[in-house]
């Protein structure tokens, strides 16, 4: 799969899930988890999320991931948020961070993402390109 460089250095896939939409309807919740599963079992490993699309509701979608360094265990979450506590808490259990760093992280994150939402992605006025 073709990848992009980001400017921190991180190699990311150039395509992947976004989720702008999604969430703000529960008549079609089933059809949007479907989409999302399909593009994950289709080997598209990157998904944008955010707390404010659809009104907090692409957060609430339940996912299982897996590990490329343990083939075969898997992990269900209930929201993205879940998923970002349970990361943050294995680094304190293995003696990475403590607590506080954890805490300054998970609340980094959601303000850096916050911020680059409200200040880069803005829509175009030609939505054809």
């Amino acid at each position: 799969m073709r990848t992009v460089v980001l400017p921190g250095g991180k190699r990311v896939p150039a395509l992947g899930q976004g989720t702008w939409g999604m969430g703000e309807s529960e008549s079609v919740r089933a059809r949007e988890v479907a989409a999302l599963r399909l593009g994950i079992e289709l080997g598209m490993s990157l998904i944008d999320s955010a707390e404010m699309y659809g009104d907090d509701g692409t957060e609430d979608l339940p996912f299982t991931t897996g590990s490329d360094f343990l083939p075969g265990v898997y992990r269900s979450f209930s929201t993205c948020q879940d998923a970002a506590e349970e990361a943050a808490l294995s680094r304190i259990y293995g003696g990475i961070h403590f607590r506080s760093a954890s805490e300054d992280g998970l609340q980094a994150g959601s303000s850096i993402g916050e911020w680059t939402v409200t200040h880069y992605l803005l829509p175009k006025g030609n939505r054809s390109r």
